[in-house]
C-alpha cells in the first residue's frame, strides 16, 4: 500500500515536472538492495571490499572525509561468485551518510556514520559475502522486502 502511494506521488511530480526546470525527475522500476557499512572504519572497508580508491572516484579537490551527507556516487566494481568462481563488474551507488557532521567529536555520531550500498538483487549474496570475509563486518540485522 505504501508503495502504490509513493509511486503516485513520484507519477504526479514527473508528469508535472516542467522542462525547462534544473530539476531532472525519473522513475526507476528497477530493482534494489542495500547493505549499510557503519562505524569507524567504514570508508576503508567500503573501499577494500569494493577494490578502488576514492581518489580515484572523487573529485579532485574533495576528501573522503570531507563528503557530503547523502552525496551518490556510482561505481563499477567486480563481484566474485560464490557459486561458480566467476567475476562479473557490477554498478553499485555509495550513498555517503555522515550525519551531524558539526558534531562529529561526539562517539554517537561515528558509530552511525558510513555508507549505504544499493546494488542488483542478483549480486546481494555475493556482495554481502565479501564484506564479511574480506572487509570482517559483521552483520547485526538482515531486513527482507
Amino acid at each position: 500500500a505504501i508503495r502504490l502511494k509513493v509511486m503516485t506521488i513520484l507519477t504526479t511530480l514527473v508528469e508535472n515536472h516542467h522542462s525547462d526546470s534544473d530539476i531532472n525527475l525519473t522513475i526507476s522500476t528497477e530493482p534494489y538492495s542495500l547493505l549499510r557499512v557503519r562505524g569507524t572504519s567504514s570508508t576503508a572497508t567500503v573501499a577494500d571490499v569494493l577494490s578502488f580508491k576514492w581518489k580515484d572516484i572523487l573529485p579532485h579537490d574533495v576528501n573522503v572525509n570531507e563528503v557530503d551527507h547523502g552525496t551518490l556516487l556510482n561505481r563499477n566494481v567486480q563481484v566474485a561468485s560464490s557459486t561458480d568462481c566467476t567475476q562479473s563488474s557490477n554498478q553499485v551507488i555509495l550513498k555517503s551518510h555522515q550525519p551531524n557532521r558539526h558534531h562529529s567529536h561526539l562517539p554517537q555520531n561515528v558509530a552511525c556514520s558510513g555508507w549505504d550500498i544499493l546494488f542488483h538483487p542478483s549480486i546481494g549474496n555475493d556482495l554481502f559475502q565479501m564484506l564479511v570475509r574480506k572487509g570482517g563486518s559483521c552483520a547485526i540485522g538482515v531486513a527482507e522486502d
